[in-house]
């Protein structure tokens, strides 16, 4: 059970600073022209959409309209 709880500590970590790398390079991308600035700015929104709870608002309005559109 101890084993769990540190696996998912340690995911929930690894995708909080995966996310804020992705949004670091797409800000860094944004000036650089070998860089996909706005692609990662959105798969590093994506990453921490699932923990931040602006994010996460943004990301079910997002689903919400796509799904509208159907």
């Amino acid at each position: 059970m101890v084993y769990i709880r540190g696996v998912r500590r340690f995911r929930h970590a690894a995708r909080i600073a995966g996310g804020y790398a992705l949004l670091a390079l797409g800000v860094i991308g944004l000036f650089l022209p070998i860089l996909q600035g706005t692609l990662m700015i959105v798969a590093g929104a994506a990453m921490l959409g699932w923990d931040l709870t602006v994010l996460r608002r943004i990301r079910r309005r997002v689903i919400v309209r796509l799904r509208r559109r159907r």
